[in-house]
């Protein structure tokens, strides 16, 4: 009686360990930047060893980005835009970890990217979007001084295809964690500007850097007063008015650009 029970148990759950397991990629949109190295996350529930599996990477329907079958790489039918970009992490594979490994990746990497298991009892696969992003122009660099002697540096960086930090540095590199908010702008049918300033001590030989960035990666330009010298005069208005003025004229110079 024991033996009969033991034997129709087995047979009732000889489908769950027999099923293909499923495939778990992210549901949230990958973003990365121009140059940048991406893992492109993808694994088996319950981390099923893949090591005996075919593992694919496809885009545009069945398109090869990465094929492994019998324990190797095969690259005859790769895409050439591919070649020599990818790879699996072989040592993750028994431990169903399947992800792939994209390197240098371009604007032309955007795309929905299908991960694709065959096993003896079938297959399975997930899909994700990936969007690939360049960096915005180098961020430029004006002041506007005050008669306190302190002076406002403003800091834009334009033509953006998605949203970056922005932040002001002392020479040290240290944050200026009283910097003004950020402003993000985006006009009809361009790209997206950013825009902060920061109102500092106008002392002369002091450096202030702006770094724009997403991620690992930006661009900054480094601003640096040299003198200062106080202006004043009369001008006639329009009006017949005479307005007199004070001001402090600043001379700087912009001394790096980081890529």
């Amino acid at each position: 009686m024991t033996m009969r029970f033991l034997w129709c148990l087995a047979l009732i759950l000889q489908p769950l360990y027999s099923a293909v397991p499923k495939v778990v990629v992210p549901s949230d949109l990958i973003i990365s930047i121009v140059g940048e190295d991406l893992i492109l996350p993808c694994s088996l529930e319950n981390s099923v060893s893949a090591v005996d599996m075919e593992v694919k990477w496809t885009i545009n329907g069945n398109q090869l980005v990465h094929h492994y079958r019998r324990h190797m790489d095969l690259t005859d039918q790769q895409l050439p835009a591919y070649s020599g970009r990818t790879s699996l992490f072989k040592e993750e594979l028994q431990r169903g970890n399947i992800s792939l490994n994209l390197r240098s990746v371009r604007l032309s990497d955007t795309n929905t990217y299908r991960c694709y298991i065959r096993t003896n009892e079938g297959t399975a696969d997930a899909s994700f979007e990936v969007h690939i992003h360049e960096l915005g122009n180098v961020p430029q660099i004006s002041a506007v001084s005050h008669n306190n002697g302190s002076v406002t540096l403003v800091c834009v960086s334009t033509h953006w295809t998605i949203q970056p930090a922005i932040e002001w540095m002392d020479g040290k590199g240290n944050i200026l964690q009283h910097a003004g908010d950020s402003v993000y702008c985006v006009g009809y049918d361009t790209p997206l500007s950013v825009q902060r300033s920061v109102t500092v001590q106008g002392q002369y030989g002091h450096s202030y850097t702006c770094r724009v960035s997403f991620g690992n990666q930006g661009k900054e330009q480094q601003f640096q007063v040299e003198s200062f010298e106080v202006i004043s005069g009369c001008a006639m208005l329009m009006s017949g008015t005479e307005l007199c003025y004070s001001a402090i004229l600043v001379t700087y110079w912009i001394t790096k650009c980081t890529y």
